[in-house]
């Protein structure tokens, strides 16, 4: 009777074999997991941010007694509004170094946007008749700064609204 309890050539390499093909798959998926948290991070990043810039411009224009820039039927990068607050008289939203900008009164102009992301391309339309508090139409760009250039880290977004003035 052969009493070897041992375990034949084959049989460890075949158990290698199952060990570093599960390990290989389960490491595949840890790195895809990973990457579309990554993914979904920036996304986040860039649309948070795009929504409360917005939101700042649009419910600042809705205060708004009239738009001074761009005048009416025109469009620029830049939206001047005429404030009835005179600590905030003219509020001034402006793109400069891929930054949005908000200076309001003599205030000096504060960034909306962080280090993270980058803004391009601020368009505003006045779609205001003459003589009216106005209506403004806003877009602009926000792009993830994806300084080491990895594939799959870029994302960019444009966001545009209305608003109307209620000329207070």
């Amino acid at each position: 009777m052969n009493k070897n309890k041992g375990f034949t050539l084959i049989e460890v390499l075949l158990y290698l074999l199952i060990v570093a093909t599960f390990a290989g798959a389960v490491s595949t998926l840890l790195v895809m997991g990973f990457q579309a948290r990554v993914k979904n991070k920036i996304m986040a990043e860039v649309d948070e941010q795009g929504i409360q810039i917005m939101s700042i411009m649009l419910a600042s224009s809705r205060l708004a007694r009239t738009v001074s820039f761009p005048p009416p039927g025109g469009s620029g990068p830049v939206l001047r509004l005429s404030e009835p607050d005179p600590a905030f008289d003219p509020s001034v939203f402006d793109l400069s170094g891929g930054v949005i900008t908000l200076a309001e009164g003599a205030t000096p102009p504060l960034p909306l946007n962080n280090n993270l992301v980058t803004a391009a391309g601020l368009y505003v339309s006045n779609l205001s008749p003459v003589g009216t508090p106005g209506s403004v139409k806003i877009q602009f760009t926000l792009a993830y700064k994806n300084p080491e250039g990895r594939p799959g880290y870029n994302y960019s977004k444009t966001f545009f609204s209305g608003a109307t003035l209620r000329g207070n």
